[in-house]
């Protein structure tokens, strides 16, 4: 069964389990935290990232190899992270208490830093990446 409302259920459905895992995942990685004696925010750059950033993976190797949709890939990639910054903004805006920003970690520059600079390669990828031919 192939018809747009399938889909969309479907796609609903996954969403739904995607984001109740989410949830569920802050509370483990907080505990794994507690107990090993790592950092928070050490936790959520490696352990709580990756395993939420999998479906961003299969998402990217299934458009550019099964559905040869490259682009698909790209703004999957893009779009989740700029969702994902608008909402720590909008976080920030609606928990009134303090500013998420003054309780965070200054650990996390590295890793805003270290992704301004995947940014800008891919910036540059896009830009020039029309001049490279295909390799067949």
């Amino acid at each position: 069964m192939s018809t747009p409302v399938w889909a969309w259920i479907q796609f609903l459905a996954c969403a739904a389990l995607i984001g109740a895992a989410g949830s569920q995942l802050s509370r483990y990685g907080d505990a794994i935290a507690q107990h090993t004696g790592l950092s928070g925010s050490w936790i959520g750059l490696t352990l709580v990232a990756s395993v939420t950033s999998l479906p961003e993976l299969a998402t990217g190797i299934t458009s550019v190899t099964i559905a040869q949709a490259p682009n698909l890939a790209v703004g999957n990639a893009l779009g989740s992270c700029v969702l994902n910054l608008a909402f720590l903004v909008l976080i920030d805006l609606i928990y009134r208490h303090e500013p998420v920003w003054s309780r965070a970690s200054r650990g996390h520059v590295l890793a805003a830093a270290f992704g301004v600079v995947l940014l800008g390669f891919l910036l540059i990828g896009l830009l020039i990446g029309h001049l490279t031919p295909a390799s067949s």
